[in-house]
């Protein structure tokens, strides 16, 4: 996600809305999952995010298998 936020939103290339969709609505919606949306009675999948938290990526201790991060550092 931060990728594609420095990347395309900072720049002004897409907005935020436009983000949302590609990343949540849009691909549920192409795989017929009810998921994506605030909807009443479908699973809440929400991520919040703060655009003005800035933080430091540690690949030591990052939660994953994969060490292949543009952000490293």
């Amino acid at each position: 996600m931060a990728l594609y936020i420095k990347a395309l939103v900072e720049p002004g290339h897409i907005d935020w809305m436009k983000l949302i969709d590609l990343m949540s609505t849009r691909p549920a919606r192409i795989i017929k999952l009810d998921r994506g949306t605030l909807n009443e009675g479908v699973i809440a999948d929400v991520t919040i995010i703060d655009p003005k938290l800035e933080w430091t990526i540690d690949l030591e201790t990052m939660k994953t298998k994969s060490r292949n991060c543009p952000f490293g550092g």
